[in-house]
């Protein structure tokens, strides 16, 4: 009984807070904690890459992307960033995005704001130092946010960008057919997937990268940006 009136209390504290920052409508509420997917019917799919930038994979992703005419949304580490401007830059050129992944990839949860803060501006700013210009949207390392990095989020007009397919590329024992079929399995309209372009060795993921593009393109379905993903629900 006490955990259950703890969990009652805990839920009308956030939405007591919702509706003091104004976001109480059904739209914005579920999309506070982070945005999976984007509702449509359209076959229009987001294949995003975590942790990068990361040579000579980063290159390679942009390569293959380039030869099937796709885009991708890179979430980048600042200091990675800091390492490899070039690539950066040429992210950019081909049609892809950048996003912010944090500044040294630590786990965000219950850290204070000055932290948290700090994290996502200092990789802000080396990104609009590299001339990046749109709205630059922010995924936490692993996924892990608890109410006050939402919230900051949510002051900067950011969006929270999570996911919905999980290609578990990041499994030493997963092969290339492995992660492209849990994509391709899992596919759906408005679905936003994680691979990762940093963190070591991720030749299996531009193996599976062009795997799944190659099986997809057939059925239809079309890869662009995060932004792009999220400017058709609008």
């Amino acid at each position: 009984m006490k955990t259950a009136k703890k969990m009652w209390l805990f839920v009308i504290i956030i939405l007591a807070l919702f509706s003091t920052w104004g976001i109480m409508n059904f739209h914005n509420f579920t999309n506070f904690f982070g945005v999976n997917r984007v509702d449509t019917q359209e076959k229009i799919v987001a294949l995003t890459y975590d942790d990068g930038p990361n040579p000579p994979y980063t290159n390679q992703l942009l390569d293959v992307l380039g030869r099937y005419k796709a885009k991708a949304t890179f979430f980048a580490i600042g200091e990675n960033i800091a390492k490899y401007p070039n690539i950066v830059k040429l992210t950019e050129k081909s049609g892809s995005e950048l996003a912010n992944h944090s500044y040294s990839h630590p786990d965000m949860l219950f850290k204070p704001d000055k932290f948290l803060r700090s994290e996502i501006e200092k990789t802000d700013f080396i990104l609009q130092e590299l001339g990046i210009k749109h709205t630059i949207h922010f995924r936490p390392p692993w996924g892990r946010r608890f109410i006050g990095l939402p919230y900051i989020i949510y002051q900067q007009n950011k969006k929270l960008i999570m996911w919905d397919i999980d290609s578990q590329d990041y499994f030493d024992e997963h092969t290339p057919e492995v992660i492209a079929n849990r994509v391709i399995e899992r596919i759906r309209p408005g679905a936003i997937v994680v691979m990762h372009d940093g963190g070591g060795d991720r030749s299996r993921t531009v193996i599976a990268t062009e795997m799944i593009i190659k099986s997809l393109q057939p059925q239809g379905y079309e890869f662009k940006t995060v932004s792009e993903l999220l400017a058709i629900s609008q």
